[in-house]
């Protein structure tokens, strides 16, 4: 099992608050990371905890899926959102 996973088990997992589309992705340097998806094909990603991020390919692949996921969500399309 990856180490994110085992630290970080909700890691990659998008969820609904208060009608925001909110994930946590684990960078390359293992510090958790909070985005957020406007629903516009675009992320917000919370940097205020860090002087720099390190991002790998997949995180970069995770987020587009994420774009991707959410923006089917909004147009009512199925899939695997938590609420």
């Amino acid at each position: 099992m990856k180490i994110e996973k085992e630290l970080f088990p909700n890691s990659g997992k998008i969820m609904i608050e208060l009608d925001r589309f909110k994930m946590q992705i684990v960078d390359a340097e293992l510090d958790p990371i909070d985005v957020e998806f406007d629903g516009g094909n675009a992320v917000v990603i919370d940097t205020s905890d860090y002087k720099y991020i390190t991002l790998t390919e997949n995180n970069l692949v995770t987020l587009l899926e994420g774009i991707e996921r959410c923006d089917e969500y909004i147009n009512n399309e199925k899939y695997d959102i938590e609420e």
